[in-house]
């Protein structure tokens, strides 16, 4: 798909509007890439998508009108110097200058991709370019000044300070490049330096638009989640917390949906626990929603979050939701806490422990809460979020 790149624009005149991302596979960044792109479609603009990742799944549907850039697409980035570099670093028994290499290598990487990404929209011109995630923001910022286009850079999650400081420097450099940097809440961006915040707008997920109606009536004897099984999720806490739970509620289960790589670690835990029988690691599943509706309540113990997705469709669909607030600010974002939901501390085994059993041993303030945590499927309706983004960013 070729597009036409047009310097000035007026108000309401249909632009040619790229996203940059690392993949289109199941995720939350990719979730909303997908309703965005599919909005902006059917608004009459012209849609594109460039992934750096190799991987050929497309996990949302998309308009077929969307086109989309696989890498080696065009110009095929040069790795040989890259390659070079890794072998030569990895035969040497040097650590202080393997670390030191590292970096380089990290730092020639994000070059060569930048290179890669500046010459395709130098052929393939684009009024706006919208990064999604941190590694394909730092790349649009290199290539920011050779595009000739807006540059958006969308922050998905908490930012990292663990990251080496070479990687902070170089990414609040990038962002300070774009025109217009996207964050979900206001906490995110205040962990940025100034010359990011003076160019951010808060912008949060979208809820989807294919939801099941809410549950009426009597619930599952079953506390839930579902999610990516990462370090962060911190799943472990919601097993500690359910031991407890289940010795004074023997009747309630734990079914937690999803993949990733500590699944294996948690399964151990529970055997550990002796929790076999009742706490279940199940694998994720398309329905997702309509399986886990009529259960007791949804249970979020992230460490940290941007906009956490599944928290939002689970208050969607009306479950009583029960969740720490965690950094990120993504929780407390959209839980008033006794209204719409119960937010506890991070990483506070008993105060999760006290949320749980409270609402189990109350069913009709659960039931309350779960009615008022529907009003958020129109407040960030996809209409309504998208306006947002049609306001602050395609302008």
């Amino acid at each position: 798909m070729d597009f036409v790149y047009c310097k000035r624009r007026s108000k309401g005149e249909k632009m040619n509007i790229t996203f940059f991302t690392d993949n289109m596979s199941k995720g939350g960044a990719q979730r909303v890439i997908s309703v965005l792109c599919n909005y902006f479609c059917s608004s009459g603009h012209s849609v594109s998508i460039i992934l750096r990742d190799d991987i050929k799944e497309i996990a949302y549907k998309l308009d077929e009108k969307i086109g989309i850039v696989f890498p080696g697409e065009g110009k095929k980035p040069d790795f040989t110097l890259l390659k070079g570099l890794r072998t030569f670093t990895y035969k040497c028994q040097r650590r202080l200058f393997r670390k030191k290499a590292d970096i380089f290598e990290e730092k020639l990487s994000f070059k060569i991709q930048a290179d890669y990404l500046a010459s395709y929209l130098q052929k393939h011109p684009t009024d706006i370019l919208i990064s999604f995630l941190v590694k394909p923001n730092i790349i649009a910022g290199l290539a920011a000044r050779r595009i000739h286009a807006r540059v958006v850079a969308a922050e998905r999650n908490y930012p990292d300070r663990a990251f080496e400081a070479f990687f902070v420097k170089l990414r609040n450099s990038c962002y300070a490049k774009a025109d217009v940097c996207v964050f979900q809440t206001k906490e995110q961006a205040d962990m940025f330096p100034k010359s990011v915040q003076r160019k951010s707008v808060v912008i949060p997920n979208p809820v989807k638009d294919d939801l099941p109606a809410p549950h009426i009536g009597k619930r599952n004897k079953v506390i839930v989640n579902y999610c990516g099984y990462k370090e962060h999720k911190n799943i472990s806490l919601l097993i500690d917390a359910y031991s407890i739970i289940v010795k004074k509620h023997p009747d309630y289960l734990l079914e937690v949906y999803g993949y990733g790589e500590q699944k294996e670690l948690l399964q151990k835990k529970i055997e550990g626990s002796g929790l076999s029988e009742k706490a279940i690691l199940l694998p994720f599943e398309s329905n997702i929603h309509e399986k886990v509706k009529r259960d007791a309540m949804f249970v979020m113990t992230s460490d940290y979050e941007g906009m956490p997705n599944a928290l939002i469709e689970a208050m969607a669909i009306g479950m009583p939701v029960v969740s720490t607030d965690c950094l990120g600010g993504g929780a407390k974002a959209v839980i008033e806490n006794g209204i719409n939901g119960i937010l506890v501390p991070a990483g506070d085994k008993n105060a999760l422990v006290g949320a749980i059993g409270n609402l189990i041993e109350n069913p009709d303030e659960a039931e309350k809460l779960g009615v008022e945590a529907q009003k958020i499927r129109e407040k960030l309706s996809i209409n309504n979020v998208a306006k947002l983004w049609t306001e602050n960013v395609l302008r």
